[in-house]
């Protein structure tokens, strides 16, 4: 049962809706029983205290849904009770939705808020009593990749679009992402609605994340399907195959079933990828316990 009742952070509390290019009109409807959310609303992060004594690590979670809408509960507030219950604090971001036009000198609203939220959280740390370069982003479908690319350009010393110069993030998880806006294997409705009907060859390897990965690239963790129709398992391979080539740790687990969207639970298959990803955290506990 999803608790409503948590604190929200505003990502522009200075800022009126005109100035964020929307004005407040959210609709919340259902697909297939999953909650989702749409139209223009104010970006923010729902925050998921533990109950119990937490640990320093904390995850920032992106929820999919083609950019076009937030799965917000299967992508986003049931995975952070869970997270709470391993003593991550966890904040959902809900981000705004790309208009689907965009020229080469603008930023795509999601990858703003991102950014804007990662550093809300490193600047806020001490408020929840958590190391502020111990912060994880994890992303589902669409917002796996906003949290790929997120994760790439805030990790390098030499990109000039971490602006704010903030410290990089720990680590990245990745389920069912939309990684490439190549031609051959991209999700195509989640790239029209990032940067348009038109891209430039340019504009595509920009946002491709597998083109982005470099030496300095958080660890990640990916969870894949290779009958998944809607975002191809080749998503996934790319960018394991660019973390390989740049020497950065990478576990993969891709399942023969599954398809796409099943959230935390894939009922197709016998292991939980959950079980694999408590185990792969451990690693980043003892390098929160030392802050």
């Amino acid at each position: 049962m999803v608790n409503n009742k948590r604190e929200e952070i505003l990502l522009f509390p200075d800022a009126d809706s005109s100035q964020l290019g929307q004005s407040p009109d959210e609709t919340v409807f259902f697909i297939n029983g999953v909650k989702c959310i749409s139209g223009l609303f104010t970006p923010k992060l729902e925050v998921f205290v533990p109950a119990q004594k937490a640990n320093e690590l904390s995850i920032i979670i992106c929820p999919g849904g083609g950019y076009e809408k937030l799965a917000i509960d299967l992508e986003g507030n049931e995975v952070a009770e869970k997270l709470n219950e391993w003593g991550i604090t966890v904040f959902v971001l809900k981000y705004r939705l790309p208009h689907g036009e965009i020229a080469n000198s603008k930023i795509p609203l999601p990858l703003i808020d991102i950014k804007k939220a990662f550093s809300v959280v490193q600047e806020r740390a001490n408020d929840w009593g958590l190391n502020p370069s111990c912060i994880g982003l994890m992303g589902f479908s669409a917002g796996g990749h906003l949290a790929s690319i997120a994760s790439s350009i805030l990790s390098s010393v030499n990109n000039g679009m971490n602006d704010l110069k903030l410290l990089p993030p720990l680590f990245s998880i990745l389920i069912y992402p939309v990684i490439s806006f190549s031609n051959e294997i991209t999700h195509l409705g989640s790239r029209n609605r990032f940067i348009g009907l038109n891209p430039s060859v340019e504009l595509i390897q920009q946002y491709s994340a597998e083109c982005l990965v470099h030496p300095l690239s958080p660890p990640v963790f990916l969870v894949h399907c290779s009958d998944d129709k809607d975002v191809s398992v080749e998503n996934s391979i790319a960018y394991h195959k660019a973390y390989i080539n740049n020497g950065v740790s990478a576990e993969m687990h891709i399942y023969h079933r599954g398809g796409h969207g099943f959230g935390m639970l894939n009922t197709l298959v016998d292991e939980s990828w959950m079980d694999h990803l408590q185990k792969w955290l451990l690693q980043f506990s003892s390098i929160a316990t030392k802050f």
